[in-house]
């Protein structure tokens, strides 16, 4: 039986060559299913956040199991939020599957104006999210 390479990644062997100064970068290929470069990512992905100064953390239950239909129902939640209810709404959002329960759930990252629970929970359940169970001040 054949080990499995170091790395399983094709492009890790790739690099940057900065013609100019002849510096050279490795390659990542920003992929969340790529073992080699996702903690990269992960790590980009960490100080983006940390950067927003967001100024809550929010949680969103019972997706949609359907990406697309979840994605679509986030997105008219943010309309109704800005476009209706005039609230100023900043968001970074990072999916997640429950590891006991496997309920599918939004976390957000979320600065501008304060948004009640009742509203929040009210705007999510009317576009086909489930309620929200979390607003906590970073």
């Amino acid at each position: 039986m054949s080990q499995p390479s170091a790395t399983q990644c094709k492009y890790s062997a790739w690099f940057y060559l900065n013609t100019t100064t002849g510096e050279v970068q490795p390659f990542q290929c920003k992929s969340w299913h790529c073992p080699d470069h996702r903690q990269v990512l992960a790590w980009c992905w960490a100080c983006k956040v940390a950067r927003a100064r967001p100024e809550r953390m929010v949680t969103l239950t019972n997706i949609p199991k359907d990406q697309e239909t979840a994605r679509k129902a986030f997105s008219r939640l943010v309309r109704d939020l800005r476009d209706r209810e005039g609230i100023a709404f900043e968001y970074v959002r990072f999916f997640e599957v429950g590891a006991k329960t496997g309920m599918y759930h939004y976390h957000l990252g979320q600065r501008g104006d304060f948004v009640p629970v009742r509203l929040l929970s009210a705007r999510a359940k009317a576009n086909g999210l489930g309620k929200v169970v979390d607003i906590r001040k970073c």
